[in-house]
Protein backbone atom coordinates (compact mmCIF):
# COMPACT_ATOMS: atom_id res chain seq x y z
CA UNK A 1 0.00 0.00 0.00
CA UNK A 2 3.02 2.43 -0.29
CA UNK A 3 3.17 2.28 3.65
CA UNK A 4 6.82 2.17 5.41
CA UNK A 5 6.75 0.28 8.76
CA UNK A 6 3.92 -0.26 10.72
CA UNK A 7 1.67 0.75 7.96
CA UNK A 8 3.06 -1.45 5.55
CA UNK A 9 1.35 -4.65 4.66
CA UNK A 10 3.45 -7.57 5.44
CA UNK A 11 4.48 -10.61 2.80
CA UNK A 12 5.50 -13.46 5.03
CA UNK A 13 2.44 -14.48 4.81
CA UNK A 14 2.83 -15.31 0.71
CA UNK A 15 5.62 -17.24 1.39
CA UNK A 16 4.19 -19.77 4.15
CA UNK A 17 1.53 -20.39 1.95
CA UNK A 18 3.43 -21.11 -1.54
CA UNK A 19 5.84 -23.03 0.36
CA UNK A 20 2.79 -25.35 1.61
CA UNK A 21 1.22 -25.25 -2.05
CA UNK A 22 4.58 -26.48 -3.52
CA UNK A 23 3.81 -30.07 -2.35
CA UNK A 24 7.40 -29.95 0.12
CA UNK A 25 7.55 -32.58 2.88
CA UNK A 26 8.55 -29.55 5.20
CA UNK A 27 8.75 -26.25 5.77
CA UNK A 28 10.35 -24.01 7.72
CA UNK A 29 10.14 -20.36 7.87
CA UNK A 30 11.43 -17.66 10.36
CA UNK A 31 8.91 -14.28 10.48
CA UNK A 32 7.62 -11.64 13.00
CA UNK A 33 5.39 -13.35 15.87
CA UNK A 34 3.20 -10.54 15.36
CA UNK A 35 0.71 -12.54 13.17
CA UNK A 36 -0.21 -13.62 16.67
CA UNK A 37 -3.20 -11.67 17.71
CA UNK A 38 -2.35 -8.73 14.76
CA UNK A 39 -1.01 -7.49 11.28
CA UNK A 40 -2.77 -5.94 8.40
CA UNK A 41 -4.56 -8.07 6.15
CA UNK A 42 -3.46 -11.18 8.26
CA UNK A 43 -6.74 -12.51 9.40
CA UNK A 44 -6.88 -15.51 7.17
CA UNK A 45 -3.40 -16.28 7.54
CA UNK A 46 -3.80 -16.39 11.21
CA UNK A 47 -6.81 -18.54 11.04
CA UNK A 48 -4.84 -20.56 8.26
CA UNK A 49 -1.97 -21.07 10.83
CA UNK A 50 -3.94 -21.26 14.23
CA UNK A 51 -6.23 -24.64 12.73
CA UNK A 52 -3.17 -26.22 10.48
CA UNK A 53 -2.50 -29.40 12.28
CA UNK A 54 0.54 -30.36 10.06
CA UNK A 55 2.69 -27.70 12.10
CA UNK A 56 4.44 -29.63 14.66
CA UNK A 57 7.04 -27.39 16.08
CA UNK A 58 7.11 -23.48 16.62
CA UNK A 59 9.64 -21.52 18.55
CA UNK A 60 8.70 -18.04 19.85
CA UNK A 61 11.13 -15.55 20.80
CA UNK A 62 9.74 -12.82 22.78
CA UNK A 63 12.49 -10.61 22.11
CA UNK A 64 13.60 -10.90 18.39
CA UNK A 65 17.19 -10.11 19.85
CA UNK A 66 17.22 -13.00 21.63
CA UNK A 67 17.94 -14.85 18.41
CA UNK A 68 19.41 -12.18 16.48
CA UNK A 69 21.72 -9.62 18.83
CA UNK A 70 21.08 -6.00 17.92
CA UNK A 71 17.68 -6.50 15.61
CA UNK A 72 14.56 -5.21 17.49
CA UNK A 73 11.57 -6.78 16.20
CA UNK A 74 7.93 -5.22 17.44
CA UNK A 75 6.43 -8.50 19.26
CA UNK A 76 9.07 -10.71 18.66
CA UNK A 77 10.03 -13.41 16.20
CA UNK A 78 9.55 -17.42 14.90
CA UNK A 79 10.00 -20.20 13.62
CA UNK A 80 7.85 -22.94 12.63
CA UNK A 81 8.05 -26.61 11.30
CA UNK A 82 4.89 -27.83 8.86
CA UNK A 83 5.31 -31.66 8.49
CA UNK A 84 3.21 -32.90 5.17
CA UNK A 85 3.07 -36.53 7.09
CA UNK A 86 2.29 -35.83 10.64
CA UNK A 87 -1.07 -34.08 12.11
CA UNK A 88 -1.85 -32.95 15.80
CA UNK A 89 -0.28 -31.62 18.30
CA UNK A 90 2.43 -28.91 18.17
CA UNK A 91 5.75 -28.57 20.56
CA UNK A 92 5.64 -24.98 21.41
CA UNK A 93 8.42 -23.09 23.18
CA UNK A 94 8.48 -19.44 23.86
CA UNK A 95 11.85 -18.44 24.74
CA UNK A 96 11.96 -15.38 26.94
CA UNK A 97 14.64 -13.67 28.79
CA UNK A 98 17.05 -16.33 28.07
CA UNK A 99 14.07 -19.04 29.60
CA UNK A 100 12.93 -21.67 27.32
CA UNK A 101 8.84 -22.80 28.22
CA UNK A 102 8.25 -25.71 25.88
CA UNK A 103 4.38 -27.49 25.74
CA UNK A 104 3.06 -30.12 23.56
CA UNK A 105 -0.30 -28.90 22.66
CA UNK A 106 -2.48 -27.15 20.21
CA UNK A 107 -2.17 -24.34 18.46
CA UNK A 108 -5.81 -23.30 19.52
CA UNK A 109 -7.49 -23.85 22.92
CA UNK A 110 -10.98 -25.62 22.31
CA UNK A 111 -13.45 -22.78 22.13
CA UNK A 112 -11.00 -20.09 21.42
CA UNK A 113 -9.69 -18.13 18.31
CA UNK A 114 -6.57 -16.66 19.85
CA UNK A 115 -2.98 -17.93 20.01
CA UNK A 116 -1.85 -17.87 23.85
CA UNK A 117 1.86 -17.22 23.14
CA UNK A 118 2.83 -17.83 26.89
CA UNK A 119 2.53 -21.55 27.86
CA UNK A 120 2.41 -21.16 31.95
CA UNK A 121 -1.23 -19.52 30.72
CA UNK A 122 -2.85 -21.97 28.94
CA UNK A 123 -3.54 -24.04 32.12
CA UNK A 124 -4.83 -21.16 33.65
CA UNK A 125 -6.96 -20.43 30.98
CA UNK A 126 -8.08 -24.12 31.17
CA UNK A 127 -8.70 -23.80 34.72
CA UNK A 128 -10.52 -20.47 34.52
CA UNK A 129 -12.81 -21.91 31.86
CA UNK A 130 -13.84 -25.25 33.88
CA UNK A 131 -15.19 -22.89 36.38
CA UNK A 132 -17.17 -21.34 33.86
CA UNK A 133 -16.17 -17.63 34.37
CA UNK A 134 -15.96 -15.08 31.94
CA UNK A 135 -12.63 -16.41 30.24
CA UNK A 136 -12.78 -13.31 27.52
CA UNK A 137 -11.91 -11.10 30.57
CA UNK A 138 -9.50 -13.49 32.14
CA UNK A 139 -7.61 -14.55 29.02
CA UNK A 140 -6.86 -10.52 28.40
CA UNK A 141 -5.92 -10.22 31.68
CA UNK A 142 -3.19 -13.16 31.97
CA UNK A 143 -1.97 -12.12 28.43
CA UNK A 144 -1.52 -8.42 28.78
CA UNK A 145 -0.14 -8.77 32.37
Amino acid sequence: DGGAKSSASPVYNYFVSQAKKVKANYVSMIMPSRWYAGGKGLDGFRDEMLHDKHITALVDFFDSTECFPGVDISGGICYFLWDKQCEGDCLVTTIRNGQANTLQRQLLIENDDSFIRFNEAVNIVKKIRAFEEDSRISFWFIYFN
